[in-house]
């Protein structure tokens, strides 16, 4: 960093030319979104990276991300073009990696810098966890942020995102690049030295934007107890039928599960639009329907969702079928709630969106239908035997696909040469 605390020149040049090259960012669109911003004759490139994306700016076209959203997948990423080889094992062999993961984030972000961690170890790295009160200076070795939203937005996290240390760090991104979310990490995820993408969307664009990405399939864990004993006197566990209420889950069986359908999703106006369609569908079943709204403050956010996580993931195994409504326009994967809850669980996933992710098949893995055919497939999936043998078909070639990737090494390949190239002070860029 500089004397005077400014970016050093070549960390600014790198971030906006990666912005520019960015597909789903263009100066015209983002002065039309903010027109106040083309009125002061402000670049469009320096105020989305000093301001607009922290302030929550709309950053993208809907037209170009709905070309992202179609086109995703269709190519590897950079990393997997390269061919993914496995690197030096001496390399790894004692090579220190630092997961932070911000100490507010919920639990879902912390499973997954705990299981990466477990990788990593597996892979023959030295492994610590750490937090936002760690030193921002230090000698992490390879220092790899897990939701950078949290981490670089939220008190001493702040810190970190400074170009002259985000630069020497991997960033591992799991939200929708259209999110509010994903856009205040933005500006550090365009200075880091890399990315980890959990998506097949985002390893794309990120690659496009030439910044060197490995699109990692994670672990899925698969549990008999989902439930904490505070949770079983919270309110919405309260509202589960009694037979739903058993601490110990049993993920593969079918037929004694209390809930023909289940819910559980943040709210939005496009969400409350269609569970407004559905109602009259969906008043015959037994359903278990949530909308959550808006929280607060991060800590409290982080408290309810912590028992929220919970309380959806052990309702999902209680559940035939879960319904799946996009929050907004494009049809993010919500990996965490679809994959990791329902999908893990063994309940059928019902959606109105067609999963951007190559891996997921419609008819396979889960069911697709518009919304407005979607109460009728409801019904044929619950009522008639037919339906729900293929319910069951459904659910067990999407439980057998994670079973698969939790068993696959070669899902690693290259993920240990990639972190050794571009970690760690030896490589430091400028």
């Amino acid at each position: 960093m500089s004397a005077d605390g400014a970016a050093p020149p070549l960390r600014q040049a790198r971030a906006a030319k990666r912005l520019a090259r960015l597909p789903i960012f263009t100066e015209r669109d983002y002065l039309i979104a903010n027109p106040d911003v083309a009125q002061a004759g402000i670049d469009a490139v320096t105020h989305a990276l000093q301001n607009g994306a922290a302030e929550g700016r709309t950053l993208f076209s809907e037209t170009a991300l709905a070309r992202a959203y179609g086109r995703a997948g269709r190519r590897g990423t950079a990393a997997e073009r390269a061919g993914g080889s496995h690197g030096c094992d001496a390399a790894r062999a004692g090579h220190r990696c630092a997961i932070l993961v911000h100490s507010l984030s919920d639990e879902a972000y912390r499973e997954t810098a705990q299981d990466l961690a477990a990788d990593l170890s597996g892979l023959g790295f030295d492994v610590t966890m750490a937090d936002e009160t760690a030193d921002p200076w230090g000698d992490h070795g390879t220092a790899i942020v897990v939701a950078p939203n949290d981490f670089f937005s939220l008190g001493l996290g702040q810190l970190w995102a400074e170009p002259s240390i985000v630069g020497d760090m991997l960033v591992v991104m799991d939200d929708p690049v259209e999110s509010i979310e994903g856009g205040r990490c933005l500006r550090p995820l365009l200075n880091a030295r890399g990315a980890i993408e959990l998506s097949a969307v985002g390893a794309d664009l990120w690659a496009e934007a030439d910044i060197p990405t490995f699109r990692l399939l994670p672990k899925v864990r698969v549990r008999d107890r989902w439930l904490e004993a505070a949770d079983l006197g919270h309110p919405l566990m309260l509202a589960a039928p009694e037979r739903a209420r058993e601490a110990e889950c049993h993920p593969l069986d079918w037929s004694r599960r209390p809930l023909d359908l289940l819910f559980f999703a943040r709210e939005s106006s496009r969400r409350n639009a269609a569970l407004g369609r559905l109602a009259g569908s969906l008043a015959p079943h037994r359903c278990f329907v949530y909308a959550q709204q808006g929280i607060v403050s991060k800590a409290e956010e982080r408290l309810h969702r912590g028992a929220h996580w919970r309380i959806s993931g052990h309702l999902s195994t209680q559940a035939r079928l879960t319904l799946h409504l996009s929050e907004g326009r494009f049809p993010a994967l919500e990996r965490r709630r679809i994959v990791v809850q329902a999908m893990a669980g063994g309940s059928a996933v019902v959606s109105t969106a067609r999963f951007a992710d190559p891996g997921l098949e419609p008819g396979s893995h889960y069911f697709h239908e518009d919304a407005k055919h979607i109460g009728p497939l409801i019904d044929w999936l619950i009522l008639d035997p037919d339906g729900r043998r293929a319910a069951e078909r459904v659910r067990d070639r999407a439980f057998d696909r994670i079973a698969a990737v939790n068993r696959d090494r070669t899902r690693l390949a290259g993920l240990g040469a990639f972190l050794v190239d571009r970690g760690g002070p030896e490589g430091r860029m400028p």
